[in-house]
């Protein structure tokens, strides 16, 4: 039995088989490169700053 995958998110090598391996696998684990982890907060401060000019924010992307 091979281990459980371990899935780092950075926002630029996840691939399809690393999404499929995670899915089928209730052991496995994700986490969030440090890379990822600082772009994040910053894109929030980003949009904190907006709605603090007064600016509206919507979180629907497309018709769902």
């Amino acid at each position: 039995m091979s281990p459980p995958p371990n899935v780092v998110l950075d926002g630029q090598s996840l691939s399809i088989d690393a999404v499929v391996a995670f899915a089928r696998s209730p052991a496995a684990n994700a986490s969030l490169d440090a890379g990822a982890l600082r772009r994040l907060a910053d894109s929030r401060t980003i949009v904190e700053r907006a709605v603090a000019r007064g600016y509206r924010i919507s979180s629907t992307i497309g018709d769902v």
